[in-house]
């Protein structure tokens, strides 16, 4: 039975990542877990210079979850790669370097310095730690900031590039979609949600930062449902990963549409947690007749499920659903708007349009004001400036099955 999975260029031998910060740098967990047997370890996150952290107390337990703010405390990346690595590579781990900084330039750096370091199998872009005041949040919370990064890292590295994302935004799947245009390999989502614990006797946040990040079972249910939204959105692969405890968890996720999971929380209750995964999953699968992760748990088929963040994601399970992005006195987004009414008055089965003026949205219009009007069918961009009836007959009759979203989501 073959678990493998793709993930870009990269191939994992099973599904299962164990994720930043729950795993050390991967040789602590050493001695009593076989490296080798995981689809990928992922690093603590690391700066280009050593960082402290948050002070004590930074971790507290919740009734269904872990709160921290731990501060992203590290080695640094030249540490990584000179004590760190070198056993991540005796021990046969497929390394995944989470990657992080506090401007464009230092996670450039960082990126290039893995680059040239024998045993990095790819880098997760750390734009949405939720507990620190600089640095990759500002990336992960404006879709510009997340596109300018991405793209940047992208030019400096040959390394699968793969963002991990912030769940404390409105809509996660247009961040992905930025992701995805500016090069991204794959997304890492989600990471944890901004939280607090007060103890009531003091009156004061259990934890020194105030606030930190919640991971846990709490989380599950939002990030299954991150997970599929981003999965109607984008076509590169899904590392879903929030509250995985065991193997139907995982399942879940990839029903929903991840490539691969990444467990955390649950393997500082159990270190053992991997070959209970493993197991599980080799049961669903023959007890389902299926013989590989992808066809197995992607045959349910997420278009099966209703979207469920504004009427046009439930509208593209019925309809094609045309989105012009425009803004008010364009004469050349009257003229589309005008030819795309005549089209949809002949199209084959039910249409919707929808306009959308970018002038109310600064990220739209610093994405999009230079090339407007904007026409995505689905969810997809399929032209700029001018379509034609014909060219937009065509692109309507030779638009890709499932292709489902709607343009909100950014092109």
């Amino acid at each position: 039975m073959d678990l493998s999975v793709r993930i870009g260029s990269l191939t994992l031998k099973n599904p299962l990542i164990a994720a930043s910060g729950c795993f050390g740098y991967g040789v602590e967990y050493a001695d009593i877990v076989d490296l080798s047997t995981l689809g990928a370890v992922v690093s603590k996150g690391l700066f280009l210079e050593a960082r402290e952290g948050h002070a004590a107390p930074r971790i507290v337990e919740t009734p269904a979850g872990l709160l921290n703010a731990i501060g992203l405390q590290g080695i640094g990346v030249r540490r990584f790669v000179d004590e760190k690595l070198p056993e991540l590579r005796a021990r046969g781990a497929v390394v995944i370097v989470n990657v992080c900084g506090t401007t464009l330039d230092e996670y450039v750096e960082v990126s290039r310095i893995l680059s040239g370091a024998e045993g990095v199998a790819a880098i997760e872009l750390n734009i949405s730690c939720p507990n620190i005041k600089e640095g990759g949040i500002q990336f992960g919370c404006s879709l510009n900031g997340t596109f300018d990064l991405v793209c940047a890292v992208r030019k400096v590295t040959a390394l699968p590039v793969f963002p991990k994302l912030t769940p404390n935004v409105t809509d996660v799947a247009s961040f992905a979609r930025a992701a995805e245009d500016a090069g991204a390999d794959a997304v890492s989502l989600v990471n944890t949600f901004l939280a607090m614990a007060i103890d009531v006797e003091t009156r004061r946040p259990k934890i020194s930062n105030v606030f930190g990040g919640l991971s846990g079972p709490a989380i599950r249910p939002i990030a299954v449902r991150m997970v599929h939204e981003c999965r109607q959105t984008v076509k590169i692969p899904i590392l879903g990963m929030g509250g995985i405890a065991d193997a139907r968890d995982a399942l879940e996720f990839m029903i929903a549409g991840a490539d691969a999971v990444q467990v955390g929380t649950a393997s500082f209750v159990d270190p053992f947690i991997w070959s209970k995964l493993t197991d599980g999953i080799r049961d669903y699968m023959r007890r389902h007749k299926k013989s590989e992760p992808k066809s197995e748990v992607r045959s349910p088929q997420t278009s099966d499920f209703p979207l469920q963040t504004s009427y046009f994601r439930f509208a593209c399970e019925l309809m094609i659903v045309l989105t012009i992005y425009s803004r008010p006195g364009c004469h050349l987004c009257d003229e589309m708007k005008a030819i795309v009414e005549r089209v949809a008055r002949s199209a084959p089965g039910p249409l919707a349009i929808e306009e959308i003026d970018i002038s109310t949205d600064r990220d739209l219009e610093v994405r999009y004001g230079a090339e407007i009007p904007v026409l995505f069918v689905d969810g997809r961009k399929a032209a700029k400036y001018r379509v034609g009836e014909e060219e937009l007959t065509r692109i309507l009759r030779d638009r890709p099955n499932g292709s489902r979203g709607s343009g909100r989501l950014g092109g």
